[in-house]
């Protein structure tokens, strides 16, 4: 199976944009939420840094999502059982 080129972090911070706006959530409100700083929540946003799995685990539960709806990469396809 082929994945995009694309440099994952930029698909996470997509997601991460699109379920803040969701919400009508900021940024600031994200980061106060799951204890990191804002700057660590622009990171992500824009692409130049990956999460920490803790730290998905904590976006994902302020936004209801499993964790794949974050993670995983675009265009892959789920095993089945």
């Amino acid at each position: 199976m082929e994945y995009p080129q694309e440099y994952e972090a930029e698909a996470v911070g997509r997601r991460i944009r699109s379920g803040l706006a969701d919400r009508g959530m900021t940024s600031e409100e994200l980061a106060d939420a799951i204890g990191v700083s804002r700057f660590t929540v622009s990171s992500w946003l824009s692409g130049k840094t990956r999460m920490k799995l803790a730290d998905a685990v904590k976006v994902c539960d302020v936004f209801g999502w499993p964790l794949d709806r974050l993670v995983r990469r675009e265009g892959a396809v789920q095993a089945e059982a």
